[in-house]
């Protein structure tokens, strides 16, 4: 092997490891230590080449990344996940052939342009085609409660800002280290110009960590105003069985007796996951009978999620839906899942696509779910609260519109056996407790397989653990005592992603001045 292609072989191993490094912090490695160490490999690999190769290496860890953390969607479908991963890698090449633009071009330095081009980055990934902001980097953080409490001013964007910052400053001292070419001035830069900064910064975290264990702390000395009894429903039905009619009865007998079982604790509400019976509610007299029977025999509200049918101007309309029955009620409420996953539930640009591919609606159960329009907040013993259906509690903005109406807690019901037993399900699970600091308010979390469980208003977390001691694919039920507590709303509530709007629209402002400046300076030396 010659010299340049085992120099390039290096920078393609280094991409790799900022792509399994970024892999290894999330659920369920939670190797939280490296999350100051993952793009260092990357930042190397990308110096002092040039800008088609730059491109190629950091698409090469876009793609490590994302193979790591979006596998199990092969579950799913095989060809879809190739074309996501494909397609989420590519904001990896634009973070880094954007920080280098502005530093060649108006020599603005790393410490300013990664963490914002990179908040600016996870902006377009949550909104682009619909948005995907599955494991943005500040959830790295779910580990480290103290430092996770900034998010009720900063949102997650805080977290991602902070550890991209982090990481600039190690690769800067890294960098200063190996430029200098004498051992007696490395000791002088390592005093002057490496240890202050970076312990500066470290100092910075170890501030905010300290005051986030004050404020948890804090928290935890309040006392609340009154605790709603929730009995959480673990049905852990298959997803190869879950529409299958051969099972109706069964999966039927299977909700019905966990139910019993966890009014004997006297909940004040009962909660079963998405799409929990395989019928529809109010259309099929077996599943219809057996829910406002139990209601009113229990006398305890349920609120489950189901498939919902209208028929509305010659025309069928799905809606993936929660219900609430109340005892003694005449008029069921719903919310309608606003949020639907593209050629999940939907297939955006239809009719376009259809004369490319003609049986690409096969692909959606069903017909096209329609979205709705707006957030319900419910009421159990004079408490309110709001439902999120399955992965719509990874949109934090689409969250706040809960608490933001007053609710006192969030609901989220979803069913995750589509990935079988892989880390799905516990990132989920992490990035939905990030809801709760955001918010100030108690996350209810109901699963078909797992993580069932609630997140308290600090960030801590009670998970429902199965008989063979595994929080996912095990049948049984939670019974959580969840404390209200009446608090002013947070930053976030109040102004949602105002610090990730603030930097994308930053980054983008420096985008444009430094190409008008490129050109003006092209221009110039043109006429000279």
């Amino acid at each position: 092997m010659n010299k340049v292609k085992r120099f390039t072989l290096i920078r393609c191993i280094g991409a790799l490891m900022t792509g399994l490094l970024m892999t290894l912090v999330f659920p369920p490695y939670g190797m939280s230590a490296l999350i100051w160490l993952l793009f260092i490999p990357l930042f190397f690999a990308v110096e002092n080449v040039s800008w088609r190769a730059r491109f190629f290496i950091s698409y090469i860890a876009g793609l490590s990344f994302f193979t790591g953390l979006v596998y199990w969607l092969i579950h799913v479908t095989s060809i879809g996940v190739i074309l996501l991963i494909g397609y989420l890698a590519l904001y990896f090449p634009l973070f880094i052939l954007s920080i280098h633009w502005l530093r060649n071009s108006i020599q603005l330095p790393f410490i300013i342009s990664a963490p914002l081009v990179w908040c600016f980055i996870e902006y377009l990934r949550a909104t682009v085609m619909t948005g995907f902001p599955w494991d943005n980097l500040g959830y790295a953080f779910y580990a480290s409660k103290p430092l996770m409490q900034v998010v009720e001013i900063t949102g997650v964007t805080g977290l991602s800002a902070l550890a991209v910052l982090g990481n600039v400053f190690v690769f800067n001292s890294l960098q200063r280290i190996i430029r200098q070419k004498s051992r007696s001035r490395i000791i002088t830069v390592t005093v002057i110009k490496i240890l202050i900064p970076v312990l500066s910064f470290f100092a910075f975290v170890a501030v905010l960590h300290q005051l986030g264990t004050v404020r948890i702390m804090r928290l935890a000395s309040m006392e609340p105003d009154k605790k709603v009894r929730v009995a959480l429903i673990q049905g852990n039905i298959p997803q190869y069985i879950k529409w299958d009619q051969a099972y109706k009865d069964r999966i039927m007998r299977t909700y019905d007796g966990l139910t019993r079982q966890a009014a004997e604790f006297e909940p004040d509400l009962i909660i079963w996951p998405e799409s929990s019976l395989p019928v529809f509610f109010q259309y099929d007299d077996k599943g219809t009978y057996l829910i406002y029977s139990l209601v009113k025999e229990l006398q305890i509200p349920l609120l489950f999620g189901g498939n919902r049918y209208v028929y509305k101007e010659n025309k069928d309309y799905y809606f993936n839906s929660a219900y609430y029955v109340v005892p003694g009620a005449e008029i069921v409420q719903t919310y309608d899942k606003m949020h639907l996953v593209p050629y999940g539930e939907y297939i955006p640009n239809k009719k376009m696509l259809k004369k490319i591919i003609p049986k690409l609606e096969s692909i959606v159960p069903f017909e096209d779910f329609t979205p709705g329009r707006e957030m319900t907040v419910f009421e159990v013993d004079g408490t309110k609260f709001g439902v999120l259906v399955c992965y719509e509690d990874i949109f934090p903005e689409l969250a706040r519109l809960i608490p933001a109406q007053g609710a006192d807690f969030i609901v989220n019901v979803t069913n995750d056996a589509w990935y079988m037993k892989t880390s799905a399900p516990y990132q989920h699970f992490a990035m939905a407790s990030f809801r709760a600091v955001e918010n100030r308010v108690p996350f209810i979390r109901c699963a078909n397989t797992g993580i069932t469980g609630y997140a308290g208003i600090d960030g801590s977390t009670t998970v429902f653990i199965g008989k063979n001691g595994s929080a996912i694919f095990e049948e049984g039920y939670l019974i959580a005592d969840i404390p209200i507590y009446d608090v002013p709303p947070t930053f976030y509530t109040r102004h949602g992603e105002l610090i990730l709007y603030l930097a994308s629209i930053i980054s983008v402002l420096l985008l444009c001045v430094s190409f008008v400046y490129s050109l003006t300076k092209k221009r110039l030396r043109r006429d000279r």
